[in-house]
């Protein structure tokens, strides 16, 4: 049953592509009577009636297969309980496009949250304090320290 009903899927997706590929060639050769030099002759005018009404049945068409399309996808569980459904849940290009997207704002939001915890922070009781230590500011401190230590000792000398 499983492969019967992937032969139509297949076969729907190849219908919709055939007919929104005729209904675009259609909508082109309308496009270029209306802009040819031909002029708005009788001829013109019927040729761009008689495709307008194919443009018309092909955008039916479309609809009607577009809906069944629909009935035919399975329906995606959003909440996957176990292994299996998440593997179809990401097998399904909205789900992976939304959780790329949320991967690249997650990225984005620890890139920014962590410049903003490696700022000094000041206190109330004027308290100034790292929230947030990585090397480079360990690094940059104990050079600082080095600089001032080293300071101190040539005012003493």
């Amino acid at each position: 049953m499983s492969s019967e009903l992937d032969i139509v899927r297949s076969l729907t997706s190849a219908m919709l592509a055939s007919i929104r590929g005729k209904i675009s060639k259609n909508k082109q050769e309308i496009a270029d009577i209306q802009q040819g030099d031909g002029g708005d002759t009788k001829d013109n005018k019927e040729e761009i009636r008689q495709l307008s009404k194919v443009v018309f049945t092909l955008s039916e068409q479309l609809l009607k297969l577009e809906l069944l399309e629909h009935k035919l996808t399975p329906p995606v569980n959003t909440d996957p309980t176990t292994f299996d459904e998440l593997v179809l849940l990401l097998t399904t290009d909205e789900y992976r496009r939304k959780e790329g997207r949320r991967n690249c704002l997650m990225q984005l939001c620890v890139e920014s949250e962590k410049e903003r915890l490696t700022q000094p922070h000041t206190f109330s009781e004027r308290i100034i304090d790292l929230a947030f230590l990585t090397p480079e500011i360990v690094l940059k401190k104990k050079a600082e320290q080095e600089k001032e230590h080293n300071e101190r000792e040539n005012e003493i000398e």
